[in-house]
Parts: C-alpha cells; structure tokens; sequence
C-alpha cells in the first residue's frame, strides 16, 4: 500500500479491535449473488429509494439492512468498506506533470503533494465554470492519480494531453475500483495501514477526513477486489451498500458536480470545495494562474456566488422522491433544482438542492414535486467575515470597513 505515512493517522489513545461480523443475507428486494454474499443491486432496488444517476448494476446499494447500515457508520464506532460506484481513472506521471496539474487545475501540485492526498481537484472554464471534477491520489511512484464519474475522467485526460505538448507527461487512462472504508477510529485506519495482507492489493491509498468521520479510500485493480474484500471482511469489518456513502455525503452537503451542480456552476457555489482552513479542498485560494482563476478570487475577495448548494429536508407527503432536475418553486417563482435525492436514517427523506442565493431566508414555501422543504440552516456556508477586497476598497476611500 503506497504512502504509508499518509495512511496512518494519529493515535487517538484508543486501540480497539475490530470484530464486527459481516452481513451475510439480504431481503426485501431482489437479490443476486456478489462474492459469496447476498446483496441488493441499485438496478433491483425501487427507484423511490435509489438516485436516477445510480445506473451501474454492479455496485451493491445495501446489504439488507439500509438504514442499519448508515447508522452504525454514522455512530463512528467500527468502520464498513464501500465499493463505490467509482472505477474509472486516469494515471498522470512524468518530470512535468506536477507544474502542468498546476497550472490546469484548481489544486496545487507544487512540492510536497502527500498533503493533498484524497482531496479534489477541479478544472474550471474561463469564466470559471466547473468542467470536471476527480479526486486525487498521489503514488509513492511519482505518479499522480485521478478518479471520478466516467465523463469527467474522459475529458480530463483528453485535456491534459492536449494541453502538454512536449512536456514530460505521461497520460494513461486506466481502470480502478475505488474502495471507500468510511466510519471507526483513527486506531482501526492505522490497523488497516499497518497489514501486510493488503499491501500488494492496493495501488495507492489516502486517509482523510470526510463528514466528520475517519475514511480511507483505496485503489484497487479489479482482478484483486474480491481478495481485497476477503482480506478486510476476514478483518472483521463489515460491508456496507453505496446507499450508506450517498446518504451520508449527502447529509454532509458534499456535491457530485452531477447531478447536484449546473452547468455554469461556480465552486463558490458548494463551500465544501474551497481550501479553507487546515484541510486541503477541491480549489487552492492562495494559488493563481489557472483557468477561471480570476472568477474564483473575484467571488472570494469581493462578491457572493449566485446559487448556493444546501441540504433540503423533504416533507415525503408524495409517493416518490423527486428526481434530479425537479424543479424548486416558491409560489410561481422557480427559483432552484434538486440535485440528489435519497432517504436518510436520521432524517428520513432528504435532497441537495441548488437554490438561488436570494431565496436563502425568504418568507412562503419552497416546493419540489408537490411536497414542501426546507432548507436545513447547518448546510449553509459559514460567515467567513468582511470580504478581503471590500475592506481594501472602504479603506482606500476613507471608510470604515466595517460598516455596511
């Protein structure tokens, strides 16, 4: 398992073992056979309980008990592994391709990149519109890895090897199923990073933090996937459906750039992008010189993005979900889109929606497919004080910057 050091996270003082036993039936729904162990497929499962977008029949949605199985990763007292829904990638390795990611991308690739081992990473148009948007990991090779949807690993290689011309880079679209190991201690991450067994199992691995809770995501080529499960499952960590990893990214507020973004979406738009803080996030503020740059420090230092990406709590008065694209209504006006959609354990029905800034607090009711909603006030971003540029600019005119 490569970047070993990444992997292992502090001792929290804590070194349980890990014993929980794995789920080994499901009922309820249609069933098939994965691995020895009988799981619902998001193709078998009413489409009221599955997103639209969750087409790929080969990525079980849960094990038999759904809800049971976001709440025990929630609880954060033993981890579940996840194989996502991701398993297109693309490896970028060469002298030059840290300065050109650099230079394409909202991520920063100069020195030291173990820091930004599992976080985002976006490429934006000139008007600073979101293109694609992956995932990165970084190899103990040198090589530096990309995953995400299908469509936005295509483009993204496409890009990049357009715009290398003779520069010391390599592209190699490839193929890896990312495993998500989500929930636990930091004592069960650091017992994962330190077995042996998974070491020549694992192409590259990141530990971060994700929702609150300890993740650890592994890239696995698929011919090793069922050892890889034998190996983690024999470690006594259970299974868990990709239903639990949308209801709890969801919750969270993180954004799939589909279905939960438009297409002339901004990353102001999703606060979970912005590198704010210690955390590395999808778009470095302190760099600069990249595509739609000058649209991301315009917003940071001066404006507000037009739309803002929140949690929706949905009343469930309707026999269905909405779908993805459902229009949000107050009164006549629209006035945002549900992006995705699932049902959570805690809080029963509940959606991303996109909204415009200005219908964030105002009086009447928001609809979506004749059921109401709510805007959950925790998912807004928080205030993160006097815009930079306005203070220069009250200050150059003899104001005080911090009057309104």
């Amino acid at each position: 398992m490569t970047n070993e050091a990444t992997l292992t996270p502090p001792n929290d003082g804590h070194t349980p073992a890990m014993v929980e036993s794995a789920d080994s039936a499901a009922t309820g729904f249609l069933t098939r056979d994965y691995g020895g162990l009988i799981v619902d497929f998001a193709a078998d499962v009413p489409a009221t309980l599955r997103p639209s977008y969750q087409g790929d029949a080969t990525v079980p949605w849960h094990y038999g008990d759904p809800f049971g199985e976001q709440a025990a990763i929630a609880a954060g007292t033993r981890p579940r592994v996840i194989v996502t829904d991701e398993q297109h990638a693309v490896r970028i390795s060469g002298a030059d391709a840290p300065d050109l990611l650099h230079r394409l991308t909202t991520q920063h690739f100069l020195g030291d990149t173990t820091s930004i081992n599992g976080a985002g990473l976006l490429t934006l148009s000139a008007q600073g519109h979101i293109n694609q948007q992956l995932t990165v990991f970084t190899g103990d090779d040198t090589a530096i890895y990309g995953v995400g949807a299908a469509a936005d690993v295509t483009a993204f290689s496409d890009h990049v090897t357009r715009m290398k011309f003779w520069s010391d880079v390599t592209v190699t679209p490839t193929v890896l199923n990312r495993v998500v190991i989500l929930g636990g201690t930091a004592s069960h991450h650091g017992q994962l990073a330190a077995n042996p067994a998974l070491q020549p199992l694992v192409t590259v691995a990141a530990h971060i933090t994700w929702a609150g809770l300890c993740r650890t995501d592994l890239l696995v080529d698929p011919q090793h996937l069922p050892a890889l499960i034998t190996t983690l499952t024999g470690d006594g960590i259970s299974l868990a459906g990709m239903m639990a990893y949308e209801a709890l990214r969801i919750a969270a507020g993180i954004a799939r750039r589909e279905p939960d973004l438009a297409a002339n979406s901004i990353p102001h738009e999703s606060h979970h992008l912005l590198g704010r803080g210690a955390t590395p996030a999808a778009v470095h503020l302190d760099k600069g010189c990249y595509p739609g740059q000058e649209t991301v420090a315009r917003v940071e230092n001066l404006g507000q993005p037009p739309k803002l990406l929140v949690v929706a709590h949905l009343d469930g008065s309707a026999p269905q979900l909405p779908a993805p694209g459902t229009a949000i209504s107050n009164g006549r006006r629209t006035v945002g889109t549900i992006g995705s959609v699932i049902e959570h354990h805690e809080y029963g029905p509940i959606a991303l929606a996109l909204v415009k800034r200005s219908a964030v607090g105002k009086t009447g009711t928001l609809t979506a497919a004749g059921q109401s909603i709510a805007i959950d006030p925790d998912s807004l971003p928080p205030d993160s004080g006097p815009k930079a540029g306005r203070v220069a600019l009250a200050k150059l005119r003899g104001l005080d910057p911090t009057d309104d």
